[in-house]
């Protein structure tokens, strides 16, 4: 799962190189050129993938297994970490830009600092993934969690460009461990419902990272990028909190 995870951040790992680029030598017009070239590539090759064969079930069948997704708390705790994760994730994304311009970075060098982001984070979530194999997945969440707070600490009092690289690859680093643990997580704690706990996931993370750009948006109305960013920290210590509680759910009775 940390290999597939990674290979679909590729694409997230060239893009805010690439348009930061284009954006510096030409304009906003040819970025959005360039990303309908790919966009249109990607739709010429889902059209050539082969048809698989669809299952069919039951609506009552489908509603149990809703049911029983919905009734795991542990999966519902697991679901709300990776919520959280991309919340802050989405909001680095969206408001890390507008503080680098007040402190005239170049839009192609805030295009590095997200690819330099998505570039470790796909690098190392196949070695989280294989950590989570050998310690566990609530160690591995533990440190993700812990080293997620931090960086977004780091780059709340970050004052120039070296410092916000360093805080990025910090956070970058407990976002891979963080997110590539959770996926086989889920998994293990599914009993049999794996597609509809994968999906319910999937849509709770949906939910928090659409979240993000909104809730620290209206701060910002309010508050400084710096004090911004100390938010989303707080928020992000919440999942060491939630990790705890869902170790102490997984752990064996005796």
């Amino acid at each position: 799962m940390g290999y597939f995870s990674s290979a679909t951040l590729v694409g997230r790992l060239i893009a805010p190189l690439m348009a930061g680029s284009l954006i510096t030598i030409y304009s906003f017009r040819e970025a959005y050129i360039a990303c309908g070239v790919f966009g249109t590539a990607a739709l010429i090759t889902l059209i050539k993938f082969p048809e698989t064969k669809s299952s069919y079930h039951t609506s009552k069948g489908v509603g149990m297994r809703v049911l029983k997704v919905l009734s795991n708390s542990g999966i519902l705790v697991a679901s709300t970490v990776m919520a959280l994760t991309y919340f802050a994730m989405q909001s680095i994304e969206t408001f890390l830009p507008l503080y680098m311009e007040t402190i005239k970075v170049e839009p192609w060098l805030m295009g590095a600092v997200f690819a330099l982001e998505l570039g470790v984070i796909t690098a190392l979530k196949p070695y989280g993934g294989r950590l989570y194999d050998r310690i566990g997945g609530s160690k591995v969440i533990g440190v993700g969690t812990i080293l997620m707070t931090l960086g977004l600490l780091a780059i709340a009092y970050s004052s120039n460009y070296i410092l916000i690289l360093i805080s990025i690859t910090v956070f970058a680093i407990g976002a891979a461990f963080t997110t590539a643990s959770i996926l086989p997580l889920i998994s293990k704690i599914a009993y049999g419902v794996h597609g509809a706990a994968l999906g319910a996931m999937e849509t709770i993370k949906d939910v928090g990272q659409a979240s993000g750009p909104i809730v620290i948006g209206l701060l910002t109305t309010y508050i400084t990028y710096g004090e911004a960013f100390m938010v989303i920290a707080i928020i992000t210590a919440a999942t060491i909190a939630l990790n705890i509680a869902l170790h102490i759910k997984m752990r064996p009775q005796t």
